[in-house]
């Protein structure tokens, strides 16, 4: 045989006989079966990607919330300075 079962249960749909080379109907069903499972689990990586990501991005979000957080507090204690340097000028 030269070509699989899932190439061959992709393009053979006659000649179910197995005389030279040409599959049989229990081959063609097992190469269909091999292509859903490739299917699945092609879908399944696409997901587990997906999820990877989501995570990725959260975990990304709340570091630099912190970062934000941090700066605010950071911007609001200089101005506290600047405005008491203010009053004392005064």
């Amino acid at each position: 045989m030269g070509k699989s079962w899932k190439e061959q249960s992709r393009f053979l749909l006659e000649g179910l006989e197995a005389a030279d080379g040409i599959a049989t109907v229990g081959a063609i069903q097992v190469g269909c079966l091999q292509r859903i499972a490739d299917a699945c689990e092609m879908m399944a990586r696409d997901r587990e990607r997906l999820a990877n990501d989501v995570n990725f991005y959260k975990r990304r979000l709340e570091e630099q919330q912190g970062i934000c957080l941090r700066l605010r507090h950071a911007n609001a204690a200089l101005l506290g300075h600047l405005r008491k340097a203010k009053s004392r000028k005064k």
